[in-house]
């Protein structure tokens, strides 16, 4: 049953990147008045109350959910507001954090590979050249490093009521910069002027980031994405998982040549790297590589 789920799942997944891209990103409406009246605008959607898994921008202006990393952020400056004046903790980001281990234990990755609309832009765009250059695994510690300072120390301890701000999104994010700051520099004449160093900065890692994911599948997912870096740590004990059957495996090397993480899969299939995109199941010849789901699976 697993395994022709599975199947159904692989043939389908690009058609399922691209529902949610637009499920997620599907306030036209705003998108059209931002346009014709030449003023930035964000969609005011009551779902965004809740975070969708996948990194997305909260102000682009057809985004209905909010990105759990931008949340994140924002709940840490909360709480740092909140104990510079002695008030009450608000523990509403425990939602947030719910929702990620929720996630993460049923799939670790997997919504980095099926649901995530920058993962998506990533893989559209390298389809241009369809090459995939390994990153070296010191820079795949980078992500790390952005997560715990940039998502989680700099809001938490460094707070300035005057520039409340997420600084993983204010000074990094080329999603951010491309689903928001794009459209917005362009509809409304005010934004450009506001155009500062930070601006610049984000266009400039931006670009960086366009031409990798010209030469490298999930450029932004190897090296930067702190929500990746989240859901990688859930790899080795989710719920659902890969296994290979190193019996049939003739060590063809086709599922590793076709990984876009660049996973040495015949060695390590539980890598903290992996999306579970499940290509590797798709070009396996002798179909060693199969999903399963660990609790059924037991005895």
């Amino acid at each position: 049953m697993i395994t022709k789920i599975s199947k159904l799942i692989i043939r389908l997944r690009n058609f399922i990147q691209l529902l949610f891209f637009f499920i997620i990103n599907s306030d036209f409406v705003t998108l059209f008045r931002s346009i014709i009246n030449k003023k930035a605008m964000i969609s005011q959607s009551g779902f965004k109350r809740f975070c969708i898994p996948g990194l997305n921008c909260y102000s682009c202006p057809m985004a209905v959910f909010s990105c759990p990393i931008g949340s994140l952020q924002f709940w840490f400056n909360d709480i740092s507001q909140r104990i510079i004046f002695s008030q009450k903790i608000n523990f509403i980001g425990f939602y947030i954090i719910g929702i990620l281990s929720s996630v993460g234990i049923i799939g670790g990755r997997i919504c980095c590979g099926f649901i995530c609309p920058f993962g998506f832009i990533q893989d559209l765009i390298n389809k241009i050249t369809n090459k995939n250059i390994n990153i070296p695994k010191i820079l795949r510690l980078i992500k790390y490093v952005v997560l715990v300072l940039f998502v989680i120390i700099l809001p938490l301890f460094i707070f300035d009521i005057t520039k409340i701000a997420p600084y993983f999104c204010k000074l990094l994010c080329p999603a951010g910069t491309l689903q928001a700051g794009v459209p917005l520099l362009i509809i409304d004449k005010n934004i450009r002027q506001m155009a500062s160093f930070i601006t610049l900065l984000k266009f400039v890692i931006l670009i960086l980031f366009l031409i990798l994911f010209l030469f490298s599948k999930r450029a932004f997912c190897k090296i930067m994405c702190p929500l990746g870096a989240i859901w990688s740590l859930f790899n080795k004990i989710s719920i659902f998982k890969l296994e290979l059957d190193k019996k049939t495996c003739i060590d063809c090397k086709k599922c590793e040549n076709n990984c876009p993480m660049n996973i040495n899969i015949t060695n390590n299939i539980e890598s903290l790297e992996c999306i579970r995109c499940l290509e590797c199941i798709k070009v396996c010849p002798t179909k060693s590589i199969k999903s399963k789901v660990e609790i059924f699976n037991k005895k």
